[in-house]
Order: C-alpha cells, then structure tokens, then sequence
C-alpha cells in the first residue's frame, strides 16, 4: 500500500480514509476505558503483549493477502530500530496505565501536553526551533491542563505520572522515527512490523518479571469480546494512520485528529467525568490550545507545499533555458 498521498485517489476513498481512522481512535480508547473502569482490569503490560501478538498475526495477514508489503529482516534494520521498539512498547503501557488511572476526560487532557516534551525533543535532537504560533498554542494547552488538573475531583498521582512518562516515551518516539527512517529504508509498515516483533520478547521478559493479576477463565463473555477488540484495534489504529495518510495527506491527518478530539471530549463528559467549574475551563482552554497547534501545524504543512512546488517550478524554468 502507498505510503505518499496517492493523486488518484477518489473522493470516497478520501472520506474513508478520514472516517476509518476517526472511528479506530475513538473506538481504540472507549474499549480500553471500558476494561478499565467496567471491568475493573488491572494490567496494562497485559493488554500491551496482547495487541501486539494481535498485531503481528494481522500484519503477516495483510501481506499474504498482498494488502500490505513487509521487509526482510536484516540485522542492520535490527540494530537501528530496536530503541525505538522500547519507546513503542513503553508508550503503549505507560499510555493504558494512565487511562486506567484517570477519566478520559483528564486523560485526553493530560495527553495533549505531550507536545511539550515533543517539541523539547526535537530542539535538541533535531535542532528544530518551532513557529511563534506553535509556541503560543502549547502554552495554552499547558496552562489550561495545569487549570484542569488543580481542580481534577478525580485525581490520581499514579494516573498522571504514568501520562507524563507516556508524553516523554511518545516525544523520544517521534524523534527515534525520524533517526530510523534517515539510517534505514524502512516504510511505515516496515516499521510497525520491526516495532511489533522487537517488543514482543521484552514485554514478554517484563510480564515474567512483574507478573499479572488477571484470570481470564472467570471472566465474562462480554469481557472476551472487549479485550480481545481492543487487541485487534491495536493493529487497526496504525493502519488506518497509514491509510489516511497515503489517500489524503499528513495535513489531513492531523486535522482529523482534532475533529476526533472533539467527538471523544463529547462522549468522555458523560462516561465518567466529574464536573468542576475551573477544571472545566481548564479543559476547554486546553483543547483550544490544540486547535490553535493543528492550525499552526497545517499552516507549515501549506508552507512547505508551497515551497516545495516554487523550487521544482524553478528547476523545470532552469533546465528550459539551459535547453
């Protein structure tokens, strides 16, 4: 499947692309909440190793069905990619134990300042210096977080300490794609596909270690279908990512995930959120500050578009003359 945006995508493909991935996220995060919180489920390491077996089987899958293309394993790829697979699995549990420990309304609050420690990433690693209108955006999404959670009635130091460690390990995730794509030639299913089968042995190692309290055998029905779903949308959420991004583009992505934002803070107030007037207002203020970010971004994704066709532009004008 095309990684770049395919031009002769139709309109429909372009919708669906949009409506698949909105669908996978929010389904991805209302399944998780409800092992949590309905279910009463008690480990995040657990689900993590499950999703990412479910992964596997579904990538190998999509490849014998030609859907999908995945590398040859090479000790190279290995070497490059492994801190990222630590990363990956250490943002995936870190990011289940913080959903288990916090409303989803503070959840998806807390979340929102992982661009904070993206963009202190990127600084210092990538040497990226951020717009004005980016800069501004995170202080909103910081402040008004820090507002929400001095007024949080449901506040739990262990729920927030695993979401800041979940914003860290997701900052170094987005820094470590980068380095892995400039030194290998993987694609973004290559990626997920080494990511998948590096993490399975050290989540594996870890449950060994830390052990798990679950014991499936005198769970409900209902409770199978949750958990084995959410393992399933595990894999489907880095698909429809994929597939978004190959038929529309990544400024369509990242527009999209606001408008998915938007859906869940609606269903996240009527789950299990307990109102406060301030820690409303926090709320509020910090999910402007990440419309105000999504404008910034798809203002440089605009930028770059633009400057990108005046150079070929310039080029074709150039190679005419020469002639």
């Amino acid at each position: 499947m095309a990684e770049k945006k395919e031009e002769g995508a139709s309109n429909a493909a372009r919708l669906f692309g949009v409506a698949y991935y909105m669908t996978c996220a929010i389904t991805l995060t209302i399944l998780n909440k409800i092992l949590f919180a309905v279910f009463s489920f008690a480990d995040p390491l657990l689900l993590t190793f499950a999703q990412l077996v479910t992964t596997v089987i579904l990538l190998f899958a999509f490849s014998s069905l030609r859907l999908i293309s995945l590398p040859v394993i090479t000790a190279h790829d290995v070497r490059a990619v492994f801190p990222l697979s630590l990363s990956y699995m250490a943002m995936l549990t870190f990011g289940l134990a913080a959903l288990r420990q916090t409303d989803l309304v503070m959840y998806n609050s807390l979340r929102r300042t992982g661009i904070v420690f993206v963009l202190i990433s990127q600084y210092f690693v990538l040497g990226t210096v951020p717009t004005r209108q980016v800069l501004v955006a995170v202080g909103i999404i910081t402040v008004g977080t820090l507002l929400a959670a001095a007024n949080d009635l449901s506040f739990d130091m262990g729920g927030y300490m695993w979401a800041f460690l979940c914003n860290m390990m997701t900052a170094l995730y987005v820094v470590l794609i980068k380095w892995v794509k400039e030194r290998t030639s993987l694609s973004a299913y290559g990626i997920l596909f080494y990511n998948t089968i590096l993490c399975l042995p050290s989540c594996a190692v870890a449950l060994v270690v830390i052990g798990y309290q679950e014991t499936f055998w005198e769970r409900p029905v209902t409770f199978w279908v949750s958990f084995l779903a959410s393992s399933m949308m595990g894999f489907f959420i880095n698909h429809s990512i994929f597939y978004n991004t190959a038929v529309n583009s990544p400024m369509t992505q990242s527009v999209a995930g606001q408008v998915k934002d938007i859906i869940l803070l609606i269903f996240s107030f009527g789950f299990d959120y307990k109102f406060d007037p301030l820690n409303f207002v926090g709320v509020l203020s910090s999910f402007a500050g990440s419309m105000v970010y999504a404008h910034g971004r798809v203002t440089e994704l605009r930028q770059k578009e633009a400057d990108t066709s005046d150079n070929a532009s310039d080029c074709k004008e150039s190679k005419r003359l020469s002639v």
